[in-house]
């Protein structure tokens, strides 16, 4: 039970972080940089969005042994509140 509520609270913390940052409320911070590597944003930045991408990928291998965590992380059914989709850079409609 600890174990399950240790991981709400990330997720709720991921959750916060990606708001902070413009982001749909509802998507993890994960999701929304799989979603960026992906070119799902159009044209940002890499250098701005690289190193944040590999950062987390990095930790969640090393901590969770998952590779890949951005990519396998993404809501599709979430980010539609993103403030960047807002500015023309919409993602696909599914």
């Amino acid at each position: 039970m600890l174990g399950r509520y240790l991981m709400n609270l990330l997720i709720a913390l991921d959750e916060a972080c990606n708001t902070l940052f413009g982001g749909d409320p509802h998507e993890t911070m994960s999701s929304r940089l799989g979603k960026m590597a992906a070119g799902a944003y159009g044209r940002l930045p890499e250098r701005l969005t690289a190193p944040i991408h590999d950062t987390v990928n990095w930790v969640a291998w090393t901590v969770f042994g998952q590779r890949h965590h951005c990519e396998a992380s993404e809501q599709r059914a979430e980010g539609r509140e993103d403030l960047l989709r807002h500015r023309g850079q919409a993602l696909e409609e599914e």
